[in-house]
């Protein structure tokens, strides 16, 4: 697979103890801490603002399992797909 992720945190008043995983073929595992961030403090607060902020965060390369921009599209979807079941009770 291009592209893995993972996505854990616990709700409460606050979304607290978020992490973001991404493993991109060519790049390896990264743990997206600035979207963490982002997440706690209510700066990426939505699935959409959570995926933008994904796929800026991600740095993929380009090799035969996909581009980077597919790879990057591929992450920011996944993890906000994640997110807003997250949001919804889910994951």
């Amino acid at each position: 697979s291009a592209v893995n992720v993972g996505f854990g945190a616990k709700a409460g008043k606050n979304v607290t103890d978020v992490r973001v995983f991404v493993a991109l073929s060519g790049s390896g595992v990264v743990r997206l801490e600035s979207v963490e961030r982002a997440i706690e403090a209510g700066e990426a607060g939505n699935a959409e603002q959570v995926r933008q902020a994904v796929s800026s965060a991600v740095k993929p390369v380009d090799d035969i399992t996909g581009s980077a921009a597919y790879k990057a599209y591929i992450a920011g979807e996944a993890i906000g797909q994640l997110y807003a079941e997250f949001l919804k009770g889910g994951v």
